[in-house]
């Protein structure tokens, strides 16, 4: 597999779009979270740009039946790059018994545990649906921090910063 010539390391969306299913599948389910979601993203392309991808997945996960949402969900680590502590942990698990997956919120950097727990709390309070729908959202930003240095945003490998 080429890269693109600007040195980046990242996949041009021309190669991904000419990938047999099997390797996209190969080398994107980890990076999605699960198979399931890769083939349906293969079988969506050709895709134009990792924002194109993005819409894709987002349009793939609100129509997927819930078990599959709930095996996508149920894949993420529990605490991922969240802030830890006692309080925290009694609150995550919470969360995961009222709505059968963990707590998933896309932190980015270093992200003050406060905020953590205020968001937790926040959600503990929604309504199943609305939360389930949050979480795939929280889904797609972790998603689309994986693939950008991964692949190219536009046809010939080009990235937007």
């Amino acid at each position: 597999m080429t890269t693109p010539e600007d040195g980046s390391g990242r996949i041009p969306m021309t190669l991904i779009n000419e990938m047999k299913t099997a390797e996209f599948v190969s080398r994107f389910s980890s990076l999605c979270g699960c198979g399931w979601l890769a083939h349906r993203l293969a079988a969506q392309r050709p895709l134009g740009s990792l924002r194109a991808m993005l819409s894709a997945m987002t349009t793939s996960l609100h129509n997927a039946p819930e078990e599959d949402q709930m095996a996508l969900l149920n894949s993420f680590p529990e605490h991922g790059d969240q802030p830890e502590g006692d309080e925290l942990d009694r609150q995550r698990a919470d969360y995961k018994r009222r709505f059968g997956y963990p707590f998933i919120i896309a932190v980015k950097g270093r992200c003050e545990k406060s905020s953590v727990e205020a968001a937790l709390a926040h959600r503990l309070q929604s309504f199943q649906t609305t939360e389930r729908e949050t979480a795939l959202g929280e889904v797609v930003k972790l998603v689309a921090r994986r693939l950008a240095p991964v692949m190219g945003d536009g046809p010939g490998g080009a990235h937007a910063e």
